[in-house]
């Protein structure tokens, strides 16, 4: 719960991606599998999460850095 905190998390899942400082360039959904809470595609086309990775290790720009995600809130 301490770093749900730290990164203020809201729902799960919820993805964090830091870089090497410990910067957030990327949160939000893990890919687009989830339409609304409790609806989900067959598959998912847009892995969000991979692409941002992706971007960090090549040292280009990540062109989303927030996707809203889908999930289960967080109590606190």
């Amino acid at each position: 719960m301490v770093l749900v905190g730290s990164l203020q998390a809201t729902v799960t899942p919820e993805a964090f991606l830091l870089d090497r400082s410990g910067k957030i360039v990327y949160h939000g959904a893990i890919d687009d599998w989830v339409v609304k809470l409790g609806k989900t595609k067959q598959v998912a086309t847009v892995n969000y999460l991979e692409n941002a990775i992706e971007d960090l290790l090549n040292n280009t720009k990540i062109l989303s850095s927030y996707i809203k995600p889908i999930g289960c809130y967080i109590e606190r």
